[in-house]
């Protein structure tokens, strides 16, 4: 059964892409998968940029960097549990244009 966080790995990679190897983001540092900034406790930490990482690792560092995504949409927001999915998936991803609170809180009643 497909879950949420598997609803929001495919939206992820369809918005921000997925790349098997290490790369450069923006702001010049080591990322994999979609969007995982290395860390210094990473096996990948220190492997030179085109180092490839297995697909079964990319959705590991996802499924890790989302659960804290969503441990701090909780702590931001009270009613989390109770908000629809549609207003989950905007909140947890990166965002291109901000995401005034009001808009968010009129998303989360409109009917489906």
């Amino acid at each position: 059964m497909e879950t949420f966080i598997d609803r929001l790995r495919v939206e992820l990679e369809t918005d921000e892409g997925r790349v098997e190897s290490i790369y450069l983001d923006h702001l010049n540092l080591p990322t994999f998968g979609i969007g995982h900034l290395i860390k210094d406790d990473d096996p990948e930490y220190g492997q030179p940029v085109g180092t490839p990482v297995s697909p079964q690792r990319v959705v590991e560092c996802f499924e890790q960097d989302i659960r804290v995504t969503i441990m701090d949409c909780k702590k931001i927001f009270d009613d989390w549990d109770a908000m629809k999915e549609e207003v989950k998936l905007i909140e947890t991803s990166p965002p291109t244009v901000p995401v005034p609170r009001e808009a968010v809180v009129a998303l989360s009643i409109l009917p489906l």
